[in-house]
């Protein structure tokens, strides 16, 4: 079988004969990150960098914020965090990251009002992952019609 690259990012694999390569985790990393800072900016830009040094004082961890690539992982510390500083209103910024996140990832479902921040963000991450993962099933099941669809990646 010939070797067909497919539209790709980073993690070489061969899977019957065709060159995949899988950056999914990485992209759903640097998503997760733009979408925490983006939204600690949704009621100002000048609010963001206090609410940094804050958050870098309350959290038990490294400060989530200075980084460029988040993992689910990084979701429960940043939402301690927030609701140690904010109270209830560290909500609205949760919801705006998640949106956020939602929006980078091509993804649309309903956030539940009582939602859980971090089971939200694991949430999003699998749904993200099952998507490119049929997509993948289906570029091996016709190599000729094979395209994953990775330009919101791009815009990360």
């Amino acid at each position: 079988m010939k070797e067909q690259h497919i539209n790709s990012t980073s993690n070489e694999n061969l899977i019957e004969g065709t060159y995949i390569d899988i950056g999914t985790s990485n992209e759903f990393e640097a998503a997760f990150a733009r979408s925490v800072s983006e939204g600690l900016e949704a009621i100002s830009e000048a609010v963001a960098p206090i609410l940094r040094i804050f958050l870098s004082n309350a959290m038990t961890v490294d400060c989530v914020m200075t980084k460029s690539r988040m993992g689910p992982e990084d979701a429960k510390p940043l939402e301690e965090g927030l609701e140690k500083i904010l109270g209830f209103g560290a909500k609205v910024f949760e919801k705006k990251m998640l949106t956020n996140l939602q929006a980078r990832l091509g993804l649309c479902y309903d956030i539940d009002r009582n939602f859980e921040f971090s089971k939200e963000v694991e949430k999003a991450r699998n749904l993200y992952l099952e998507r490119f993962s049929n997509q993948i099933k289906m570029a091996i099941e016709d190599p000729t019609n094979a395209s994953i669809d990775t330009d919101h990646a791009k815009e990360i």
